[in-house]
């Protein structure tokens, strides 16, 4: 379901799924990647126990059923939302 990666100078090729690992990246002011299958009945519910102290709109659009790809910047980070490919 979930994996990161920091995107801190030396560790961008280390692939983390330890949920303090994890947490930790997200909370480091270099840039971090979340990777995470919007479709798992888990996302919504780690987004909101992990990532509450972000901008309500970042929880929101990360665990909304549909979106559209897009980028903003929220509080000096970046939002990042892509779309996977539909494999039906």
């Amino acid at each position: 379901m979930l994996y990161a990666y920091s995107l801190a100078p030396g560790l961008a090729d280390q692939r983390m799924t330890d949920e303090d690992a994890i947490d930790a990246a997200l909370e480091d002011p270099a840039p971090a990647w979340l990777h995470m299958k919007a479709d798992d009945p888990a996302a919504s519910a780690w987004v909101a126990a992990h990532l509450d102290y972000l901008d309500p709109g970042v929880p929101a659009a990360l665990s909304a059923v549909e979106t559209r790809p897009r980028a903003r910047e929220i509080e000096g980070g970046i939002l990042l939302i892509l779309r996977g490919v539909n494999t039906n």
